[in-house]
């Protein structure tokens, strides 16, 4: 347990950086498009360097790779519409909430009671941080609608989050090594490619790749390696623990928005703060998952 720990920890510090570097960039799709494109090719040529790899759970595989294409168009939507310190966390917490009670019903994972009280205290945090009542509550204008198409679409990242996680945690305990990452690039990456060229987008991919491909190169490495600590931890321990350990990358994520990105200072100090404390509440939850393990 404390290996998976370890691993899910590592996890979410290099998960929020790529985010952020995603949340930076121009284009957020093209830039998503080019590192998933990146990751599949370099999970090609692994695939033919060790033949064993090979031997994975090709049909979970492509599920799952499929999933990452409207993952990937939501979160790209997210960042457009929203700051880093809501969307961020909403929808990495999200996806560990879903993610965990999915995990139970699907897979038959078990949390002790007191892991549940830890996802509820989640649970209040992400409330606290997104303040669904006041989206809801939002007239006609231009930042309150903004914010509303931010939540909404942060709350389908979620979604995507929770269906990918359970079908790689099935994927990879049902294959006889940790390189069915692999196989989950390679179609992802695919999969991506195609909704990007039917876009019409192919000559943005190619000038990005021009002009930040070591950058994009760079998220590549960094979202592969992330991922494969996580299939890594959930072969053994329960993927609601693991998604949940991984999103203390949430309380970064609302840290980044504010020291990085400046969201909230000069205009609403008081709601940076509050968007702080609110993913300080989420990260309690974790502590009271974890001892609850």
């Amino acid at each position: 347990m404390l290996t998976a720990t370890l691993l899910a920890l590592a996890a979410a510090v290099i998960h929020a950086g790529w985010n952020l570097a995603i949340k930076q960039s121009g284009d957020r799709f093209v830039a998503l498009w080019g590192q998933f494109l990146i990751a599949a090719l370099l999970s090609g040529a692994a695939m033919l360097a060790f033949p064993s790899a090979r031997h994975i759970a090709w049909s979970y595989a492509l599920a799952s790779g499929l999933i990452h294409t409207p993952y990937a168009i939501a979160l790209a939507k997210a960042y457009d519409s929203g700051d880093f310190s809501i969307t961020y966390p909403l929808a990495r917490g999200g996806g560990a909430l879903l993610a965990a009670i999915g995990g139970t019903i699907v897979l038959h994972d078990e949390l002790t009671i007191l892991g549940w009280i830890g996802a509820g205290i989640i649970f209040t945090g992400l409330v606290l941080l997104s303040r669904p009542w006041q989206a809801f509550r939002a007239g006609p204008g231009g930042a309150d609608r903004q914010f509303d198409r931010a939540l909404l679409w942060a709350l389908l990242v979620s979604v995507t989050i929770a269906a990918y996680t359970i079908i790689d945690a099935e994927g990879s305990r049902r294959s006889d090594n940790p390189a069915y990452v692999l196989g989950g690039f390679i179609f992802g990456g695919a999969s991506l490619t195609v909704a990007g060229v039917a876009s019409g987008r192919g000559r943005q991919l190619a000038a990005v790749l021009r002009a930040s491909g070591a950058k994009i190169g760079a998220g590549a490495v960094a979202s592969m390696v992330t991922y494969a600590m996580v299939l890594i931890a959930v072969r053994t321990a329960p993927v609601g623990y693991v998604a949940a350990i991984r999103e203390c990358s949430v309380v970064l994520g609302a840290l980044a928005g504010w020291f990085v990105l400046g969201e909230g200072r000069g205009k609403d100090s008081a709601d940076a703060h509050r968007r702080i404390r609110a993913a300080v509440v989420v990260a309690g939850g974790l502590v009271v998952l974890v001892v609850g393990r």
